[in-house]
């Protein structure tokens, strides 16, 4: 049971509208805190990096025949195909 309800059912129903009138934004703003409390360090990473001088990604190495070799393992690894031959 919360304390709205056990006030609602003690107050008349303007009051209790007046109460909610007045206790809304103090609602509003604890939970507010309380969310932020936990994604502000996450928000402020991500405005940092967004302000930062640095690349999305990068796409400026060639795909050679090793790197692919790679990839193929990993991804044979990944899907749990490590122990199959390759198709050809």
């Amino acid at each position: 049971m919360s304390l709205g309800s056990i006030v609602k059912r003690n107050v008349g129903p303007q009051t209790w509208r007046r109460l909610r009138r007045v206790a809304w934004p103090l609602v509003r703003r604890h939970r507010l805190r309380f969310a932020m409390s936990y994604i502000g360090p996450l928000v402020d990473m991500a405005e940092a990096w967004a302000r930062s001088d640095s690349e999305d990604s990068n796409f400026l190495y060639a795909l050679t025949p090793m790197s692919r070799l790679n990839l193929t393992h990993t991804l044979a690894n990944v899907f749990g195909l490590a122990g199959m031959s390759p198709p050809g």
